[in-house]
């Protein structure tokens, strides 16, 4: 990455699912969140793109 951005070009790390999952930024920000299951407990999924005054306003069902 060091060489690629010496150049001027965009990147970023590739992360695996499970430092995605527990990453302190994407969890804060609500790109990950944690959601009730009927059936399977609490899982992780995206969490909605889009929201108001904080909320989220798509719900993941």
């Amino acid at each position: 990455m060091d060489i690629l951005r010496q150049y001027g070009v965009p990147c970023a790390p590739v992360l695996s699912m499970k430092e995605i999952a527990y990453d302190p930024a994407l969890r804060s920000s609500g790109s990950v969140v944690e959601v009730e299951h009927k059936e399977r407990g609490t899982c992780l999924t995206v969490g909605g793109p889009i929201r108001h005054e904080n909320k989220v306003v798509a719900s993941h069902d």
